[in-house]
């Protein structure tokens, strides 16, 4: 799977694998982390979010966290298809 990926959004997938099991870094930190823009980041991680594997199933989900309708926070929840686990 990380191969059909590429090299940009398995970067990407990988940083955001570094918060699990609660993945919900801001998109500023997880930049410094990745050493891209924000603007980059943000663009990865919508082309993540795209991103199917070859039976049309997702790698990643992202909830909005909000609070009295205020958004707080991305969770980033890892699927089982992105071929990375936390235990095995």
């Amino acid at each position: 799977m990380l191969a059909v990926l590429g090299p940009e959004l398995t970067h990407t997938l990988l940083g955001l694998a570094s918060f699990l099991p609660d993945a919900r870094p801001s998109q500023s930190y997880l930049s410094s982390i990745l050493g891209i823009t924000p603007t980059a980041t943000n663009k990865r991680i919508r082309r993540l979010a795209a991103f199917r594997d070859e039976t049309g199933a997702p790698v990643i989900k992202i909830s909005k966290t909000r609070n009295q309708g205020k958004f707080l926070s991305n969770k980033y929840e890892i699927l089982v298809t992105s071929g990375i686990s936390m235990f095995e």
